[in-house]
């Protein structure tokens, strides 16, 4: 288990739009598979996409073989 606090996921969102209207600290909601439940947080979702060179390739030549055909 972890040292969260744990909700159901209706509470959770339940808590989130209080917490919002009082302009605490937490943004968002999430699900913790470990302890099967959900979590408030404080940090902004975001997906950073990151475009690698090609030489950064880790297995470049294996990628550079599906990438062209015989």
């Amino acid at each position: 288990m972890c040292r969260k606090e744990c909700y159901d996921k209706k509470t959770a969102k339940t808590i989130l739009n209080q917490r919002k209207r009082e302009h605490k600290g937490e943004v968002r909601i999430y699900f913790h598979e470990e302890c099967n439940a959900w979590h408030l947080t404080s940090q902004e979702e975001y997906e950073e996409i990151i475009q690698l060179k090609e030489e950064d390739l880790v297995y470049k030549e294996k990628w550079l073989k599906l990438k062209t055909p015989d």
